[in-house]
Parts: structure tokens; sequence; C-alpha cells
């Protein structure tokens, strides 16, 4: 991924795949990915992660697939 531009979509749904095959725990944090997105911000996974939440912005006011639930503070699962 370096050097390319990668999407919020994209990052979502690497995130998802990650923990579905055991690559990261459930239910995991920022920090249990962030090696894998060294040119991500901290800041830009977070709002990926708020952002795709089944009550986040995107879902919520674009009508894009929710790909979290939020289980705690700053703890998500796949769903």
């Amino acid at each position: 991924m370096r050097g390319m531009r990668i999407t919020a979509e994209a990052v979502a749904d690497e995130i998802v795949t990650l923990s579905r095959s055991g690559g990261i725990p459930t239910p995991f944090r920022v920090g249990d990915f962030r090696k894998r997105f060294p040119d991500v911000s901290e800041k830009h996974l977070n709002t990926v992660l708020a952002n795709h939440e089944l009550k986040g912005y995107m879902v919520i006011r674009r009508g894009l697939r929710a790909r979290f639930k939020r289980v705690g503070r700053g703890l998500y699962e796949p769903i």
C-alpha cells in the first residue's frame, strides 16, 4: 500500500478482513492494526472506525454499509 492512496472504505474492509482472519484480536482498537497502515495517520484510522460504525456519520448520513460495531470506548468488532 506504500505510495498508493487508500480510501477509507478500503481501510475499513482491510480491518474487517484482518479481524476475521485472526490477524488482529477481536474486539480491536487502532493500536492493534496501526502498523499495517504505515502511510495512514492514526487520526484518520480513528475516523474510519467511527465513520463506519453502526451509528457512524458515513453510515447514517451517506448510506454506506456499516462495517463495525462499537463495543466499548475505542473498541470495535466487525459486523
